[in-house]
């Protein structure tokens, strides 16, 4: 999509919002995501992650094996590890060997553990595997500094865990609430230890009048209009923003 195509359609939506005593949330959101793929089809998948999900879901690809033996005591060591890696009764050092294991889920696994010890979860919140580092931050018993480190971390993902999870510390959860990710600061308001004083910041962010919306999109299509060649990561973080925003209040 051309610039100048990106800013008319955010008029587009802008002038809906007005025209609309109850504008539909849904639909406002629908729209937006619409312009945040049009201006490049190639992350799609971007905007429409779960952070907040378990990640029961994970699948490890299945290995081929001529042998069928071979496959039932691989499944069987796979069994016996993965009631290893959850049971809070597993000694620290069966737990620090686990940590080491070339299966996803078994890392996964030694994080959720409440008695892994802190050494373990500071080497798994440097795992390659963005899944497992999830595991880390939103693990209740994982140190503060620990989870200071994570708040730092590229992925949004670990960063919204860390935002959720209850016993990270205030001051933590302070620097989040200023994170320019929409989901990090979505996943903040929702912790329910959270200060008060943090969630009045976000509450202010998170809310947004119809009127208000309408114009910061306007905003946002004046600024591409007056560049002859807008930064399409900004656009999308603007945008990102707006989306987490989308939250008319009554009245």
């Amino acid at each position: 999509m051309k610039p100048s195509q990106l800013a008319g359609q955010l008029r587009r939506i802008a002038a809906a919002i007005d025209s609309s005593r109850n504008p539909d949330r849904g639909l406002v959101i629908k729209d937006i995501r619409r312009v945040l793929l049009a201006m490049d089809p190639e992350d799609q998948g971007q905007y429409n992650s779960n952070t907040a999900g378990p990640i029961d879901w994970m699948k490890n690809k299945k290995k081929k094996y001529d042998d069928n033996k071979k496959l039932d005591n691989d499944a069987d060591a796979l069994h016996e590890k993965t009631l290893q890696a959850q049971n809070p009764d597993t000694s620290p050092e069966i737990l620090a060997k686990l940590a080491d294991d070339d299966e996803l889920t078994i890392r996964c696994d030694v994080a959720r553990n409440p008695n892994t010890p802190p050494k373990i979860l500071a080497k798994l919140a440097d795992d390659d595997e963005k899944l497992v580092r999830y595991e880390v931050a939103r693990t209740e018993s994982t140190p503060p500094e620990i989870l200071a480190k994570l708040a730092d971390d590229d992925d949004e993902g670990v960063r919204s865990r860390v935002a959720r999870n209850p016993s990270t510390p205030p001051e933590i959860l302070a620097k989040l609430a200023d994170d320019d990710s929409a989901e990090v600061r979505k996943e903040l308001a929702r912790n329910k230890k959270a200060p008060s004083e943090i969630k009045a910041k976000l509450a202010s962010v998170l809310h947004m009048k119809p009127s208000q919306l309408a114009s910061q999109l306007r905003r946002i299509a004046s600024k591409i209009d007056s560049s002859k060649n807008p930064d399409r990561d900004l656009v999308a973080r603007d945008l990102n923003r707006i989306i987490a925003s989308v939250g008319f209040p009554e009245g």
